[in-house]
């Protein structure tokens, strides 16, 4: 048996220490109890008392850290919940669009500056039918392939040429396609 490995009436023990531990039974409480059940000396109960505390503390740091990154999480979920997606942005812009949510504007009403809901005007709305397109992608150019063979015809009437210029117009085809 390697030092690693435990009994398993030891492990046993401990395993029932570290329940104590969780409902704050103490050391002498803990002892008592175990003295009376399982008779072991107070030097056994000190060497399993210690192994069981240490257990305890490591698994106490481990769970302070889990608590810690959920607590995290949980901030981090509050934060991004704040920050409205796509569709919420294009549901109030299509809202301006129609004229739905009146909007905020600085006016002057008798020689002050107040900010006055106002229905959407012309602007506000084309402006938000315009972002709305952005949006979308309707802006985007279209991307078009073309494909070509290589080889074209051209229809040409050749009769006014004659029979020289046509064997020139010829070879510089052929010289064409030899270099293709």
């Amino acid at each position: 048996m390697t030092t690693t490995e435990l009994r398993p009436d030891k492990e046993h023990h401990i395993l029932r220490l570290l329940d104590d531990m969780d409902f704050g039974i103490d050391r002498a409480q803990a002892l008592s109890s175990f003295s009376e059940r399982c008779q072991l000396n107070t030097r056994t109960f000190d060497r399993y008392w210690q192994e069981a505390k240490k257990r305890y503390i490591a698994a106490a740091k481990i769970e302070h850290e889990l608590m810690q990154i959920v607590k995290h999480e949980h901030l981090a979920k509050l934060e991004i919940s704040k920050i409205m997606d796509k569709f919420e942005r294009m549901e109030i812009l299509t809202q301006i669009a129609r004229g739905e949510i009146p909007l905020k504007k600085p006016m002057v009403v008798d020689g002050d500056i107040e900010e006055v809901e106002i229905v959407p005007a012309w602007m506000d709305r084309k402006a938000a039918i315009a972002e709305l397109n952005k949006m979308d992608g309707e802006y985007a150019p279209v991307k078009k392939e073309t494909k070509h063979s290589g080889e074209m015809l051209v229809k040409q009437d050749l009769s006014h040429l004659t029979t020289a210029e046509l064997l020139e117009r010829v070879n510089a085809v052929k010289l064409i396609n030899e270099q293709a």
